[in-house]
């Protein structure tokens, strides 16, 4: 909706070059990328405008006048506020701190319903709490459920894990102790703003899997064991109650608040440090999981091997 003059005064760059632009050739790689940075800017600022404008025609001309008959979708995102605090265990007082607030007014009159919160002040609570900004607006997805985790393969996640503040492997306790649960175990690491993510990769750890021909299965499980050497010290191994596993896995829950109930699993550390002494408390799955690490550790030894033979072959 403007000019190429007006184009041109944005840019500060003379008319002539933008009139050049008519051949893309003419076009510089660094030209194209801010006008692609401009039409996305534009686009999120009527984004923007649009929120805040919905918002406002909410708002009550005396903001200071208690909203007697709060719809329901207010009242619906003031829970969901309400709930975030709660998880955190802050109030209105220390909330506000959290959000590095003047006062704590403007958080107290939201979650009395005397005032409708807008869009900034949604998104700098979902940017303090990390929490899903979906989630915040219509209640959609998990409230904890933003990812940060960028790797697909185990051998991209141990470089991308050095930078994490902790790394947790965790498992559910009826899984391996004779209930025939079938859950996975699975890896959460917390980085260094204290979010929490989940690697894509589940692992069959327990009585409920069956794995004698499942080579995929068999082979994450030894990924997992060589993930544990490199990152043992820094590893902490938890096993929870099944309703606290769940409560962990559906991201609805601040997970430092879990984590805090997990007890240390002696079933992971024996299982990671292929110790068999205490094989007959866990089942058969135990013995057989470490034959299959034991297995496919030496295949990929003798593998590495060859490659390296054969690449001192080549040097000859």
């Amino acid at each position: 909706g403007i000019t190429r003059k007006e184009l041109a005064d944005r840019l500060g760059l003379a008319k002539t070059t933008i009139d050049s632009w008519s051949d893309s050739a003419r076009m510089s790689k660094t030209a194209q990328t801010t006008l692609e940075l401009m039409l996305e800017n534009h686009n999120l600022s009527k984004v923007i405008l649009n929120f805040q404008e919905a918002f406002n025609s909410l708002n009550s001309c005396n903001l200071n006048t208690t909203i007697n008959n709060a719809s329901n979708e207010h009242e619906k995102l003031v829970e969901r506020i309400k709930y975030i605090l709660n998880e955190f265990k802050l109030n209105a007082i220390t909330g506000s701190k959290h959000m590095q607030e003047d006062s704590f007014e403007k958080l107290d009159k939201v979650l009395n319903l005397k005032a409708y919160p807008d869009f900034n002040f949604l998104n700098k609570f979902a940017s303090t709490f990390k929490i899903c900004d979906n989630w915040l607006l219509n209640g959609e997805s998990s409230a904890f459920d933003v990812p940060f985790i960028k790797s697909n393969h185990m051998s991209q996640f141990i470089n991308e894990a050095k930078d994490f503040s902790q790394i947790y492997i965790i498992c559910c306790e009826e899984s391996y102790n004779n209930k025939l649960k079938s859950e996975y175990t699975k890896i959460l690491v917390m980085n260094k703003e204290k979010q929490f993510d989940f690697y894509q990769t589940n692992f069959c750890i327990g009585n409920g899997f069956e794995m004698r021909c499942a080579v995929m299965e068999q082979n994450d499980i030894c990924d997992l064991y060589e993930f544990y050497q490199v990152f043992k010290y820094n590893i902490s191994l938890l096993e929870f109650r099944e309703q606290d596993y769940f409560k962990l896995v559906s991201k609805d829950y601040y997970a430092k608040n879990i984590l805090n109930r997990g007890k240390i699993s002696y079933m992971l550390m024996d299982l990671l440090n292929l110790d068999t002494k205490n094989e007959g408390k866990y089942g058969e799955f135990f013995k057989e999981d470490i034959g299959y690490i034991q297995s496919i550790m030496k295949q990929r030894e003798q593998r590495k091997e060859e490659r390296e033979k054969y690449s001192k072959m080549n040097l000859e």
